[in-house]
């Protein structure tokens, strides 16, 4: 495709729109049970909670007083990641700036189109261009419903493992009204601040097999640990048997069976890049419901979480300008 071509194309089912940060966020929180409900209806039939179970929609908090460039929140992989990447945004800015979440939940699932790019003889699959020309189509999506004039649009993927698939996304866009705040660089150059304690990355399969993080670690000297492949297979199950199918449960008794495991194995650790947006809520979640030596444990690490170090980008740009 040609800059400018779209071939995805997104039908937002629901805009909501506020003036108020307050609101926003009262209507996030809303929003979240919605998807637990709708979770929870489609379990015991065995129909598949993913993130593409769930419907495009559109929130927006226009305040009257906007000062601040606009800042676009691209969600939906998966949907709670985005609702609380955009609670936490109106929380910080308040009614200073417009603040946009799509939920893109129809976006392909970027782990396996990551996987399928290694059975390719090309190295890059159907899938592949599929999820690029969807988050194409999302930004353009996202980006018309800015009502702001002030610019450049800040602009946040709230899905790690997307970005193995951005830069060819903003190659194709060659404009300078959007800026990209990305959620691997804003780790690296906090973790460059914070050495030398090496960081357990703790990720998607997607993202780890892609290296959009390790890759730039290496090329920063940045000394890190991964999981085995067994423990990686059961942090799978945490992320999408548990957190994306919001089953709480599952989420407690996989993330548990992880990090126990995983903090055990690495004594050295002094924290966890949580390179997945699933993993800051599981580890909420063991906060609350785990044994007590894990909570112990897990109380005295450091949590790089991408999103918070790429809002508080959004600030200190903003602080700048």
């Amino acid at each position: 495709m040609g800059p400018g071509s779209v071939a995805h194309s997104f039908a937002v089912e629901t805009c909501d729109e506020f003036v108020e940060s307050g609101a926003a966020m009262e209507a996030i929180h809303s929003y979240i049970r919605r998807l637990e409900a709708r979770a929870a209806e489609r379990r015991p039939g065995g129909e598949a909670v993913c993130d593409q179970a769930f419907p495009v929609e559109l929130f927006a908090l226009r305040p009257a007083g906007a000062v601040l460039a606009p800042l676009v929140l691209l969600g939906g992989m998966g949907p709670l990641a985005g609702a609380k990447g955009f609670a936490r945004a109106c929380s910080i800015f308040g009614e200073s700036r417009e603040i946009l979440l799509l939920q893109a939940c129809s976006i392909p699932d970027r782990t396996q189109a990551i996987l399928a790019d290694g059975r390719s003889q090309t190295g890059i699959s159907p899938e592949h261009a599929a999820v690029t020309d969807a988050l194409e189509a999302a930004l353009h999506e996202a980006i018309s419903h800015v009502a702001s004039p002030r610019r450049p649009i800040d602009v946040i993927v709230l899905c790690n493992a997307a970005h193995a698939f951005l830069p060819a996304v903003f190659a194709r866009r060659r404009s300078d009204d959007v800026r990209l705040i990305s959620l691997v660089e804003c780790v690296v150059e906090a973790l460059v601040r914070r050495r030398p304690r090496p960081a357990l990355i703790v990720s998607s399969l997607g993202t780890r097999i892609s290296r959009i993080f390790t890759r730039r670690f290496d090329e920063a000297g940045i000394a890190y640990v991964e999981p085995s492949d067994r423990i990686q297979e059961a942090l799978t199950c945490a992320i999408y048997d548990g957190l994306k199918a919001l089953d709480w449960e599952t989420a407690s008794a996989a993330g548990e069976a992880v990090f126990a495991e995983l903090l055990a194995a690495n004594t050295d650790i002094g924290r966890i890049v949580a390179a997945c947006t699933e993993i800051p809520p599981i580890l909420d979640l063991l906060k609350r419901t785990g044994r007590e030596d894990l909570k112990a444990r897990l109380s005295r690490i450091e949590v790089i979480d991408p999103v918070e170090l790429a809002l508080n980008a959004v600030v200190e740009s903003a602080g700048a300008a």
